[in-house]
C-alpha cells in the first residue's frame, strides 16, 4: 500500500507540473505574439509646415482589430519643409481616442521632446508604458506645440506615404496654443494627402492577463488531482 502511495504521489507531482508548465507555455506564447503598425515603407513628400506659430498640431487617426490591443510605443517623423527657420522646436506625443472628426479624449501624453535645428529626419519615439486600447475603436496619435507655451517660430514638414497603407489619414489642426480645441473642435484634412498616411509605427502585443480558457485549464487540472488524491487517501 505504501509503495502504491509513493507511486501515486510522484504521478500527481508529475502531473500538476505538466498542467502548470503547459499553462504557463499558453502564457507566454500569447504575450510573445505582437503586431506592428508601420507606413514608412514609401514616402510621397512632406506635409508642411508643421510648427509654430500657427499649425501647432499633426497627426494620424488609427484603429486595430484582434487580441493586439496594448500600445507599447509609437512613432511619428519630422524633416526639413519648404519655408522653416533654422532653430529647434518643442513638441510632445499623444494619443487621444477619436470620435470621427476629432480627438475625445486624450489617452496618453509624452514628455517634451526636442526637433534638430538641422532638420535632418528624426524620429519621435514615445513609449506609452502599455496603454490599453478596445479593438475596433479609433485613435489619433499626434505631435502638438500647442501645450507648451510660445516658442520662436519654427517650422518643418512631416514624411507621409505614397500608399493607403492602413485604415486611418493624416490631420491636422492649427490651433496655436491652444490645446483645448484639439478636443473641441473638428481637424482638417489635407487635399493633397488624401487619404494617405502620415510616417507612423506603433508596437502593440496582446493584453498580458490570461485569458479565462487558460485560467480554467490551469485550474480544472489542479483540482482534478486535488480530488484524484483525496479518493485514492480514501
Amino acid at each position: 500500500m505504501n509503495g502504491d502511495y509513493i507511486m501515486l504521489k510522484k504521478i500527481i507531482h508529475s502531473c500538476a507540473v505538466i498542467t502548470i508548465a503547459v499553462t504557463v507555455f499558453c502564457i507566454a506564447t500569447s504575450m510573445a505574439h505582437a503586431a506592428t503598425i508601420d507606413t514608412t515603407g514609401t514616402k510621397a513628400g512632406d506635409i508642411y509646415n508643421f510648427g509654430v506659430p500657427k499649425t501647432a498640431t499633426y497627426g494620424q487617426t488609427f484603429s486595430i482589430s484582434g487580441t493586439d490591443t496594448v500600445l507599447n510605443s509609437f512613432s511619428l517623423y519630422l524633416e526639413k519643409g519648404t519655408t522653416r527657420t533654422n532653430t529647434t522646436l518643442n513638441v510632445r506625443g499623444y494619443i487621444a481616442s477619436w470620435d470621427g472628426s476629432k480627438a475625445s479624449t486624450i489617452l496618453y501624453e509624452s514628455a517634451t521632446q526636442t526637433m534638430n535645428a538641422a532638420g535632418t529626419l528624426q524620429e519621435f519615439k514615445f513609449s506609452t508604458g502599455g496603454l490599453d486600447l478596445v479593438s475596433g475603436n479609433w485613435y489619433v496619435a499626434f505631435l502638438s506645440t500647442s501645450n507648451l507655451g510660445v516658442q520662436s517660430t519654427s517650422q518643418f514638414g512631416m514624411p507621409y506615404s505614397s500608399v493607403d497603407a492602413i485604415p486611418g489619414q493624416f490631420v491636422y489642426m492649427n490651433n496655436s496654443t491652444n490645446f483645448s480645441q484639439l478636443t473641441t473642435q473638428a481637424w482638417s484634412t489635407a487635399s493633397w494627402v488624401g487619404t494617405n498616411d502620415a510616417w507612423f509605427k506603433a508596437d502593440l502585443s496582446p493584453d498580458p492577463v490570461p485569458e479565462p480558457s487558460t485560467m480554467l485549464l490551469l485550474g480544472s487540472g489542479l483540482v482534478g488531482l486535488v480530488g484524484l488524491r483525496k479518493k485514492f487517501k480514501k
